[in-house]
């Protein structure tokens, strides 16, 4: 089979995979097992595709059977999902698992897929000739009891000759796994279970991990036919000197090794062969030459995949009912002086009577290929496991893609191989495509094969498309920028402006629109355009004052309007919005406003206008000062008053004293006169006071003074009139002058302050005015 053909076939089976799942398992297949390190850890390389773009992959694993592994939570594989395709691994310890792989978007599950069967455990190479390979007529093998115990199925050997064995191809890419199967096949030459199914049983119950058997034996072949076939030279069968075709026998070894040990890992080989080699020349091998044909396959092996891959030898020579002392020598100076050499089991004893002379069978009371199984289950002791340290699997090469201009996409991978065999036929380093779905299988410097994760070329071109937000609208100022916010993602932002980033600030207008960008400069669709223009600003605002001014007494109010609004949105300083406000209290010591064409587009703030509202004087009171007058009292010191007479206005009395004319209902209002910062003035009025009834001192004789008795040493004298010239004479009663004073005029109450004189007692004061004369008896009481 060509290249061509078998990466056609993998194209095929590629593409049917993922036809359905919104997610693809490409990598691993069922029944895959990995081999695990010596304490019993091992990683699953995992790769596949997704339907849809994801932040991330996560896979886990579930014991398909309890006890038999360990239970992982969600595990991160690819964090960076590009082209649709993801690769990673996943580590656990050794078991035989349910495999789930899910896609995570903004922290949310949006698909999964399961693959059944997968395990960590011990893979193997069986190599040799015909009791490794299988080979019997009617060998009664047994299959597998459990489900854990894996082969590998392609075959390319027919029975009793190797004339497939031409079509065993150079690299082994068909996966198929299945369960060992009593006459199924164990690929690539393998026939058979033969002991090897329950070999498998055995160890899977012992180790409590699956097992994975390869089997490139080939029957009727001698340690010299593997020698000159690994030299590249024609081998011959040592009976009837055929010549073995294609590289037999240990191409379809090299082969399995080369395919898989990077893929899977390995942890040995089992190599069971020696009956042959006494027929080789016709007298058969010293020991010498059989351990030099031994040494010399081991060390190829090892060269040919670069690693120290254990042996594990077997002791076999039986033939015909003899035994080869001389092959048993052999391999045993190989086991005990090769580096990385176990010894096998001893088969040459077990059933000693063989049907043909050569194989193990399943007969009646004589299970030969039981206790084939038994032996080798022995040979491969817990102290083999633990020191015999085993290949792993190599991670993923992971096709790296970089989008050229138009639909025509680069793929490469970051490392550097000797050959490359890409799914479309190309054979170099790097493939350029406008399409389809791409896998390339590649050799390193000594000719192991590694695979790399699918990738479909359509799939690397970004299927999300920006979602653009515009915080502040699509109208914006003149002057301020316009914002277009397209969310965070893994992917940069280039818009039609050539500008990247997640935010673009538009200063003019135009139509505006975006695509993602991936690192590998590969486009998603472009958003439809974006309209974005811009409005002007209004002029600054013109304040004026409506219905008196701005300075007025509590209780009232200020009104101000706005003159030159001219449709624009409008917001005064007091939170307002209207054209024009009303004030009625002293909430800030200016008013202003701003206007809007858009609500980030404001015009300058109006000039400050200065409003006050002055406190209104408090309610006065009245009461008598003397018989002849009333008194007006005020909170506030500042005012003056407008008294009335039942209910009409006093015309020009002011002040706190009012002469009454004559008896009936007294009123009075504080007034205080504010002085403007605009140079003009407020008057604010209390509320009217009480009315006090005013009642007739018909018994005065014109004069009065009180209070009497004195008891502060100040009296004070009054008149029903205006009296001028008055002589105000006080005496004790012996006669004795004690105080005189004239006052030129008396009607409001007029005070002398006698306390310096200390009196105390009666005394007499006389008042003389208009050539009269009258006196009056005063007590003085302190």
């Amino acid at each position: 089979m060509t290249y061509k053909k078998i990466f056609a076939f993998m194209f095929f089976f590629l593409l049917g995979t993922s036809a359905w799942a919104q997610i693809t398992i490409d990598f691993p297949v069922e029944r895959m097992v990995f081999q695990r390190n010596n304490l019993n850890v091992g990683s699953i390389n995992v790769y596949g595709r997704v339907a849809q773009d994801c932040d991330r992959v996560e896979a886990r694993l579930t014991p398909r059977v309890i006890n038999q592994g360990v239970a992982t939570d969600w595990q991160v594989i690819d964090n960076r999902v590009d082209g649709q395709a993801y690769s990673g691994k996943i580590t656990n310890q050794g078991g035989w698992y349910r495999l789930e792989v899910r896609g995570i978007r903004n922290n949310t599950e949006v698909f999964r897929q399961t693959l059944e069967r997968v395990g960590i455990g011990e893979v193997f190479v069986i190599a040799g000739q015909s009791n490794a390979q299988g080979y019997g007529v009617s060998p009664n093998p047994k299959s597998a009891n459990d489900d854990r115990v894996n082969a590998y199925l392609p075959h390319y050997f027919d029975t009793y000759v190797t004339d497939q064995y031409r079509n065993l191809p150079n690299i082994l890419d068909n996966f198929s796994f299945g369960k060992v199967e009593a006459y199924g096949t164990i690929g690539p030459t393998g026939y058979t279970a033969y002991c090897w199914g329950e070999l498998g049983d055995r160890l899977v119950q012992r180790l409590n991990v699956p097992v994975l058997f390869f089997n490139a034996a080939v029957t009727g072949t001698s340690s010299t036919n593997w020698v000159r076939s690994a030299m590249g030279i024609p081998a011959y069968n040592e009976t009837f000197g055929t010549e073995l075709e294609s590289g037999a026998p240990y191409r379809g070894f090299k082969v399995t090794l080369q395919s898989f040990n990077a893929l899977l890992g390995f942890r040995a080989v089992l190599w069971h062969q020696g009956e042959y080699d006494r027929f080789t020349n016709g007298v058969g091998l010293s020991p010498r030459e059989y351990f030099n044909n031994l040494s010399y396959i081991i060390d190829k092996s090892r060269q040919d995949i670069g690693s120290f891959i254990p042996w594990v030898v077997a002791r076999a020579s039986r033939y015909q009912g003899t035994e080869d002392n001389r092959v048993i020598e052999g391999q045993n100076m190989v086991i005990n002086s090769v580096a990385g050499v176990y010894a096998g089991p001893s088969t040459d004893g077990i059933q000693p009577n063989r049907y043909d002379g050569g194989h193990f069978q399943n007969a009646p009371n004589s299970p030969g290929l039981t206790e084939l199984a038994q032996a080798w289950d022995a040979a491969l002791t817990d102290a083999f496991f633990s020191s015999a340290n085993p290949i792993f699997a190599k991670d993923v090469p992971k096709i790296q893609h970089y989008c050229n201009s138009g639909s025509n996409v680069r793929l490469t991978l970051n490392n550097l191989y000797s050959e490359y065999y890409w799914t479309s036929g190309d054979r170099g380093h790097e493939v350029y495509s406008g399409g389809g779905t791409y896998q390339v299988t590649v050799k390193d410097n000594v000719g192991n094969i590694l695979r790399s994760n699918v990738i479909n070329v359509s799939d690397v071109f970004l299927k999300t498309i920006p979602s653009i937000t515009a915080p502040d609208g699509l109208v914006g100022c003149e002057g301020k920028d316009v914002r277009l916010v397209v969310p965070t993602s893994k992917y940069q932002v280039y818009w039609n402006t050539g500008a990247t980033g997640n935010t673009l600030n538009v200063r003019n207008p135009g139509n505006f629109s975006a695509q993602y960008r991936s690192d590998q400069n590969c486009y998603s669709n472009s958003t439809q355009n974006y309209n974005v223009s811009f409005k002007a600003p209004p002029a600054k605002p013109q304040l004026m004052f409506l219905d008196g001014g701005g300075f007025k007494c509590d209780g009232e109010s200020i009104t101000v309007a706005i003159t030159n609004v001219q449709g624009a949105d409008i917001k005064w300083n007091t939170g307002a919005t209207s054209n024009q406000i009303t004030l009625r209290s002293n909430d800030s010591p200016f008013v202003s406003a701003t206007l809007y064409s858009l609500p980030n587009c404001p015009s300058p703030e109006s000039d400050h206008l200065a409003y006050e509202f002055y406190p209104n004087p408090g309610k006065p009171s009245l009461s008598y000062s003397g018989p002849f007058y009333l008194r007006a009292d005020s909170p506030d010191p500042e005012v003056t008053f407008d008294w009335s007479f039942t209910g009409t206005k006093i015309e020009g009395e002011t002040g706190n004293l009012l002469h009454m004319q004559q008896p009936g209902n007294y009123q009075v209002k504080g007034i205080h006169t504010y002085q403007t910062p605009v140079g003009g003035s407020v008057a604010c009025t209390s509320e009217i006071s009480d009315v006090f009834l005013a009642e007739d001192p018909n018994n005065l004789t014109g004069f009065s003074l009180y209070p009497n008795p004195v008891s502060t040493g100040v009296l004070n004298v009054t008149s029903d009139g205006e009296r001028e010239n008055v002589d105000f004479t006080v005496y004790d009663l012996r006669g004795r002058e004690v105080y005189h004073t004239v006052f030129d005029r008396v009607s409001y109450p007029r005070t002398v302050d006698l306390t310096s004189k200390n009196l105390q007692g009666k005394y007499l004061v006389r008042l003389k005015f208009d050539g009269k004369s009258k006196t009056y008896p005063i007590l003085f009481a302190k």
